[in-house]
């Protein structure tokens, strides 16, 4: 079906049926409804490659990483996706991987695809020449943004946008010595992909300072340790690994994922706690790992962001979806019952909560888009709380 096929059925000319479906002026209010409906009971879909002929524009930003696994570069990629696409236009992420010609079969790849501009993000792209030789060939005239880096490019259409990672870890070296602070320890996540310039940057920086000790522990997994035993999860699969040697003495299959893998699980006595992906919590025998019980439908959609909080009986834990979209906190019993769920436009992104005397206190996001300011707030639930869907107390930040 094309627009002339939509024309001959009302009677109109094919240009009259572009105005419509570009939402352009001079179709009379009539004609217009009446085009409208032909297109809705037809389904019609516009060529976009056609359109694009026509305004030699595709509206087509092409992201690229060279890391798929850590937290804040999948996150990085998403968030950049979000407000791209917000602004009306159609992106693609391309995993570039780490061989020699990673960037330069990358940035051919984007010229293939004609992008009117490209997003970069991760370590790779920390190595100028390599990129600047890359756009050079490639995309001379397009604008190509470097995200987390902090580099001067020769190309006057590369931009670096980042925090300055090195200078960070100086001035918290600094900071703990100025505190009189003379043992140091730096824990490095596993597949942190800058964790060798994170760790040559604490090193130097201590090395100012002969009186501090340091010791640097890197490939550390988001765990928890308990005994002699430390407790992880990954994907689908929470783990119970002894700390002596670091083999496997249980695993289980859990019936959801843990997204990033960034939030250890919970220890309650003899309970292991686990937050999950998609508004769900499971709970496990702490020595067996033999399930106990699985709470699904918390939150629609939400990513298990929040560590799990275990009080007098109850569990906490909130999860997180987009800048506004709107998600739950909630309060579930040991025995996996619900008792009340709270709803955060904004949700609660990596928000701990803590409780102290009769009241559980925990942060919320904004709920405002990306690169605007919104009001953030601290909200305090009462431990004995029963009320399905609670108004807690607030504190606007």
């Amino acid at each position: 079906m094309t627009i002339y096929d939509i024309a001959k059925m009302a009677g109109v000319s094919a240009s009259s049926v572009s105005r419509v479906v570009n939402g352009k002026p001079g179709v009379n209010r009539a004609t217009r409804e009446k085009i409208q409906a032909l297109l809705k009971e037809h389904n019609y879909v516009p060529d976009t490659n056609a359109r694009n002929l026509v305004t030699q524009s595709n509206r087509t930003i092409g992201i690229l990483t060279d890391d798929i696994d850590t937290l804040h570069q999948v996150e990085g990629c998403h968030r950049v996706e979000y407000e791209l696409m917000r602004n009306g236009y159609y992106c693609f992420v391309k995993y570039i991987g780490h061989g020699p010609d990673a960037i330069e079969t990358a940035m051919l790849d984007l010229a293939r695809h004609r992008v009117e501009g490209a997003v970069c993000l991760g370590s790779a792209f920390r190595d100028a020449r390599k990129v600047t030789r890359a756009v050079e060939h490639h995309l001379p005239n397009t604008p190509v943004v470097m995200v987390h880096n902090t580099l001067t490019f020769p190309r006057p259409n590369i931009y670096s946008v980042g925090a300055d990672e090195v200078a960070g870890i100086q001035s918290c070296v600094d900071y703990l010595t100025s505190r009189g602070r003379r043992q140091m320890l730096l824990v490095i996540n596993e597949n942190r992909v800058s964790g060798a310039l994170i760790r040559s940057a604490f090193e130097s920086a201590v090395k100012r300072y002969p009186h501090v000790h340091s010791t640097v522990y890197t490939g550390v997994p988001v765990s928890v340790v308990e005994g002699e035993f430390v407790y992880a999860t990954a994907g689908r699969t929470l783990y119970k690994i002894k700390a002596l040697d670091g083999s496997v003495a249980v695993q289980q299959v859990m019936d959801g994922k843990d997204r990033f893998g960034t939030i250890p699980p919970t220890i309650a006595g003899d309970t292991i706690y686990v937050a999950l992906d998609g508004g769900m919590v499971e709970a496990f025998n702490k020595d067996t790992l033999a399930k106990k019980w699985t709470l699904g439908g918390l939150s629609a959609g939400g990513q298990n962001s929040c560590p799990v909080l275990v009080s007098e009986g109850r569990v906490y834990t909130g999860f997180y979806d987009s800048e506004t979209g709107t998600q739950n906190y909630v309060c579930l019993t040991t025995a996996g019952k619900r008792v009340w769920s709270y709803a955060n436009a904004g949700g609660f992104y990596w928000a701990g909560a803590v409780a102290v005397g009769d009241y559980i206190f925990v942060g919320t996001d904004d709920g405002a888009e990306s690169g605007v300011n919104g009001t953030s707030r601290i909200l305090s639930f009462r431990k004995d709380e029963t009320r399905e869907n609670p108004v807690p107390q607030a504190l606007e930040l």
